[in-house]
């Protein structure tokens, strides 16, 4: 009896195994362009990006970041999450129907540092929507390779003001966009940030008949937050996901 018994667990533990590889092998066989671009996912997560549906929520460890793809726009995120070391991360996966002008739209969208002051985020704490930026201030404008370099001054609650340099490019079917801060972050009077550590980025590659569209905001905050880092850390989360949600639209061609 014993043995029937053991034998028939073995056997439901092997039929599982089979039946989980043949679903991954299944995921990874209709979307072989999801699982290159997109790594450490589940079948069931790339299967709900092939839905259209969006990957979004915090890291515990920013290197079990979701880029696999390959080049040297990805190995350049990756380099700047990897020097950067954020103790605050969160991410944003998406993949979208590849538009005529999908990639331009999200390079125009990109550009237009004012058009931020149109974007909104859900607060938790209030529960109200509320302006991701309340102002933006245009410093400078230089062109590079595909794009422009964009220095400003704005504002963004819960923080005070502060200096931000924002850069884009698009480069043929890869749009790589980056926002780091330039001068210290304070939080309701304490220096939470030091320049060049919150950085936000966004890689988009059309493969194919569709765009990938990763998302990662990182911040380095001092561990005297640590009295308030659940309040700090879902306020931090909110606002990146906002942006990115935003800029997933304009990728889309949705208002």
């Amino acid at each position: 009896m014993r043995a029937s018994m053991g034998l028939s667990r073995r056997c439901s533990a092997i039929l599982m195994f089979g039946v989980a590889l043949g679903t991954a092998a299944a995921l990874n066989a209709q979307s072989p362009e999801l699982s290159a671009f997109f790594r450490n996912r589940s079948p069931q997560e790339l299967a709900a990006l092939e839905r259209g549906e969006v990957l979004v929520g915090k890291l515990a460890d920013w290197k079990r970041m979701g880029l696999g793809a390959a080049g040297l726009l990805p190995d350049r995120l990756r380099a700047r999450m990897a020097k950067l070391r954020p103790n605050y991360v969160t991410e944003f996966m998406a993949v979208a129907p590849s538009g005529q002008q999908g990639l331009e739209a999200a390079r125009a969208a990109l550009s237009d540092v004012k058009g931020y002051l149109g974007i909104v985020y859900h607060s938790k704490q209030y529960d109200s929507d509320l302006p991701l930026f309340d102002k933006m201030i245009v410093k400078s404008r230089s062109p590079v390779p595909g794009g422009e370099t964009i220095l400003t001054s704005q504002h963004m609650m819960p923080f005070e003001d502060f200096d931000a340099k924002n850069e884009y490019s698009l480069a043929g079917d890869d749009l790589y966009f980056s926002s780091e801060n330039q001068s210290p972050l304070r939080y309701y009077g304490w220096y939470a940030v030091s320049p060049g550590e919150m950085i936000w980025t966004i890689f988009v590659r059309r493969v194919g008949d569709r765009d990938c569209f990763y998302g990662i905001g990182g911040m380095r905050a001092f561990d005297i937050l640590g009295a308030v880092r659940s309040r700090l850390e879902n306020s931090f989360i909110g606002r990146v996901e906002a942006f990115m949600r935003f800029m997933h639209r304009a990728l889309r061609g949705a208002s």
